[in-house]
């Protein structure tokens, strides 16, 4: 009789342990892609203020005329994209973010490549995400473009990015000021360009 008791105790046991492996596995393969799904989304916070950080450093500069800022980079790669004028900063993550490779824009009013002056950034951010093999690149572009001024006299206003170093890193970003240049007839409405040069420094 206590034999029947003990091998019903044990099968009762296993019947249980079975029950839980089952649930816990279930919860982990549902639960999984909603905690990865939260771990992009915080991770694309990051990259946006990081961005956005970096954006009004590179302003306060060229606005000044002088000084010089230096940004800890919290992960990923961050490069110089000099024909475009831009900073790449990319990660990659287990999740996508969204279903389209084209740039969205990210705190940008328009995205033309010139603007008027004291109506538009001078910035444009956007992000673009692309499979690659079982994960996705995150690319987050801050690139910058001629703001014009058509009253008289004509005038153009650009950032100039200027690689210092290395054209990639993935500890930090120096930013100092490079200079002001006028450029007689180079604005694209025709008047003068008034060009102010910013070095990116990346480690």
């Amino acid at each position: 009789m206590f034999g029947k008791k003990a091998q019903t105790e044990a099968m009762t046991i296993v019947i249980i342990t079975g029950i839980v492996i089952a649930l816990v596995g279930a919860a982990y393969l549902w639960g999984k892609p909603l905690i990865e799904k939260r771990s992009t989304a915080a991770e694309f916070s990051t990259m946006e203020s990081f961005i956005l950080e970096l954006d009004n450093a590179i302003k306060d500069i060229a606005n000044s005329g002088s000084g010089s800022k230096s940004l800890d980079l919290p992960f990923g790669q961050i490069r110089m994209h000099t024909t475009e004028n831009a900073l790449n900063y990319t990660h990659f993550t287990p999740q996508q973010m969204m279903n389209s490779t084209y740039a969205i824009p990210i705190k940008t009013v328009n995205m033309q490549d010139s603007a008027i002056y004291g109506e538009a950034q001078p910035r444009i951010i956007t992000l673009e995400v692309e499979p690659i093999d079982d994960v996705y690149e995150m690319l987050m572009k801050l690139r910058y473009r001629e703001l014009v001024k058509n009253t008289y006299p004509r005038k153009g206003f650009i950032i100039n990015l200027h690689q210092s170093g290395p054209p990639a890193g993935t500890r930090s970003v120096s930013v100092s000021f490079g200079g002001i240049e006028e450029v007689v007839g180079g604005a694209s409405n025709g008047g003068d360009l008034i060009k102010t040069t910013v070095n990116v420094e990346l480690i």
